[in-house]
């Protein structure tokens, strides 16, 4: 029953992960970037320290591991769906154009998963170290969260509402205004990049133990 739960869960993934999983692996894949991206709204809706969310970790985890434009789509849809979610049960929403570079952030993030490729799926480098992976994460994530707090502070800059003047000086306050909030930033995307990426490697080595029982 549990197998066929999973396997009409993650169907609409099942074409579009990695092309060298076999189909037991892509069910277990998609199921748990599901199981991520609830953990990425439902951690949104509840109350959190600022900009400590977990939407930079699955970015790079999609990027790393789904093929395709969908590596792209999963993790903006999640985004867009905590939004709308959000706004249902009160929380305040934000402008249009904010919106898209909060997008083009996590775009970003997406990039660095698929540059990082091999290097983050822990076990999977040349020289198979659980600690090369966890290493490459964690410089991924920092990567991945410097760039989004060099978009979407740039955006702040453009927006007339934050009151920054459009001079280089004006630019600079609003990079300077962004970084109490930067930290948030980098530990959710180190914390939750993390999680997904070693959660993930402790089920895929777990598994052969779960066939074995099942199959004795």
């Amino acid at each position: 029953m549990l197998n066929r739960l999973l396997k009409r869960v993650s169907k609409p993934l099942m074409n579009e992960v990695r092309i060298d999983m076999n189909r037991h692996d892509k069910i277990w894949l998609a199921t748990s970037i599901g199981f991520f991206a609830t953990i990425a709204i439902v951690g949104r809706l509840f109350p959190h320290e600022y900009n400590f969310v977990a939407f930079g970790g699955l970015a790079l985890f999609c990027g790393s591991y789904l093929r395709g434009f969908t590596a792209l789509v999963v993790p903006l849809a999640v985004y867009l769906a905590s939004e709308v979610l959000g706004r249902l049960n009160g929380l305040p929403g934000m402008s249009v154009s904010l919106l898209l570079w909060i997008l083009a952030g996590y775009s970003f993030q997406v990039m660095i998963g698929k540059l990082g490729g091999k290097f983050t799926r822990i076990g999977e480098s040349k020289s198979g170290s659980m600690l090369s992976g966890i290493s490459a994460v964690i410089v991924a994530a920092m990567i991945g969260s410097i760039g989004f707090f060099v978009i979407t502070n740039f955006a702040a800059w453009l927006d007339p509402r934050m009151g920054y003047p459009r001079t280089f000086a004006g630019l600079i306050s609003a990079y300077l205004s962004g970084l109490p909030f930067y930290r948030w930033t980098l530990i959710g995307d180190v914390f939750f990049g993390l999680a997904f990426f070693s959660s993930y490697y402790g089920l895929i080595q777990l598994q052969p133990r779960l066939q074995s029982e099942r199959h004795p």
